[in-house]
C-alpha cells in the first residue's frame, strides 16, 4: 500500500505518561498493522521516567509517529484532546501507552465502517491482561455475556458483526458503556471536532460520556472479536475508589438530565435506581473508611433522594454509630 504522508486515513491517538516499560510494544502494535496508511499522535503528558526520550527516538525512526510534549495535566482526557486537535486522518482511534492492538485490527474495522455509510463508529471486545501483558484475566465483553445482554439493542448482521440500533445509547446509560478507548474507530467526517473531544469536566467517565454522545449521533457497529489488549494495574483502581464512585454517580446524574426526554418512564425509573445505587456504593466506601462519616451521610442522602429505600435509610442511620463500635465489629467479622 502506498502511504499518504500528508493526509493519512487513520489517526491513532495516544496519551503517554510514565510508560517507559510499555511504550515500545504499544507503538509497534500500531506500526505493524496490516493497514499502514496511518499516523500515531502521541502527547507526552509530562513524563519523568524516560518516556519522552523513547518517544523522540521512535519518531525519528518512523515519521508516521508525531510526538507532542506538555506539562502534566493529571488527566488522560486532556492529553487525548490535545492529540485530537493535531489529527489529520478521517478515521480516529485511541490506544493507551501501556496497551496494544492485535494485528489486522484497524483494517478489519475500517473496511466495515466504510461499507456501512450510516455508521458513525465501530467497536469490538478486548482482552484484560495482568500487568505483565501476558496473563489473560478475562475479556471485557464476552465474559459479561454482552451479546445476549444487549440483544434488545443490537442486531446480528452476519459473521462477527452486529449493528447497534439507534437507541443503543440507552443500553450504555442503563447497563454499561460497552466501549473502551482502545476498542473504537470513529468516522470523524460525521462530526465536528468539538463533538469528539472528551468532556474535561469529568475526571472519570469522560470516555463513557463520549461513547453515549456518539451513540446519540448515529448507528454504531460491533465486531464480536477481541482486537486489543488492556493491561490492568492492580493498585490503580483501589487507590482511587472513592473518586471513581463519586465521579460515576455525578456523571450519571448529568446523563440522566441529558436523556430525560429520550427515555421511557420505565427506563427513567430504572436509571434513578442505578444512580441511587451509585451513591449508596460511595456512601458505603466512605463509611468503611471511618474518617468520612459526614461525607458518607451526604452520599446516602443523595441516593435516598434518587430512589428512597429502607436499605439506604438504614445505612444512613449506621453512620451515627460510635466509631469504636464499628471498629470492634470490623475486627471481629
Amino acid at each position: 500500500m502506498k502511504l499518504n504522508r500528508m493526509n493519512p486515513s487513520v489517526s491513532v491517538i495516544m496519551a503517554a505518561y510514565n510508560c517507559a516499560p510499555y511504550i515500545n510494544q504499544a507503538i509497534n502494535s500500531v506500526l505493524s498493522q496490516t493497514w499502514s496508511d496511518l499516523e500515531i499522535i502521541v502527547v507526552d503528558d509530562g513524563s519523568t521516567d524516560g518516556s519522552s526520550d523513547i518517544l523522540e527516538q521512535l519518531s525519528r525512526e518512523d515519521n508516521r509517529i508525531r510526538v507532542f510534549h506538555q506539562t502534566n495535566s493529571g488527566r488522560p482526557s486532556i492529553a487525548r484532546n490535545s492529540a485530537l486537535k493535531h489529527a489529520r486522518g478521517r478515521y480516529i482511534c485511541f490506544l493507551d501507552a501501556d496497551d496494544f492492538y492485535e494485528n489486522g485490527r484497524i483494517e478489519l474495522l475500517l473496511h466495515e465502517l466504510i461499507k456501512h455509510q450510516d455508521w458513525v463508529a465501530v467497536f469490538h471486545d478486548m482482552k484484560l491482561l495482568e500487568e505483565d501483558g501476558l496473563t489473560l484475566v478475562r475479556t471485557y465483553l464476552s465474559d459479561s455475556n454482552f451479546v445476549n445482554n444487549a440483544a434488545p439493542w443490537i442486531s446480528h448482521i452476519g459473521g462477527v458483526w452486529f449493528e447497534c440500533r439507534e437507541n443503543f445509547y440507552h443500553f450504555m446509560s442503563l447497563k454499561y458503556a460497552a466501549i473502551h478507548t482502545s476498542t473504537i474507530l470513529i468516522d470523524s467526517d460525521k462530526f465536528c471536532l468539538s463533538q469528539i473531544l472528551f468532556n474535561e469536566n469529568f475526571s472519570i467517565c469522560e470516555d463513557t460520556d463520549l461513547w453515549i454522545r456518539l451513540g446519540m449521533a448515529g448507528k454504531l457497529g460491533y465486531c464480536d472479536m477481541t482486537l486489543s489488549n488492556y493491561r490492568q494495574h492492580p493498585t490503580s483502581i483501589t487507590q482511587r475508589q472513592s473518586l471513581l464512585l463519586r465521579e460515576t454517580a455525578r456523571f450519571h446524574e448529568f446523563n440522566y438530565t441529558r436523556l430525560q426526554q429520550h427515555l421511557s418512564n420505565a427506563e427513567l425509573s430504572t436509571y434513578r435506581i442505578k444512580i441511587s445505587n451509585a451513591w449508596l456504593y460511595l456512601g458505603y466506601d466512605l463509611f468503611c473508611q471511618l474518617n468520612s462519616m459526614n461525607d458518607a451521610r451526604i452520599a446516602y442522602l443523595q441516593g435516598f433522594l434518587w430512589h428512597p429505600s429502607i436499605k439506604i435509610f438504614t445505612a444512613f442511620l449506621k453512620t451515627f454509630i460510635p466509631k469504636f463500635v464499628i471498629r470492634y465489629y470490623q475486627a471481629n467479622n
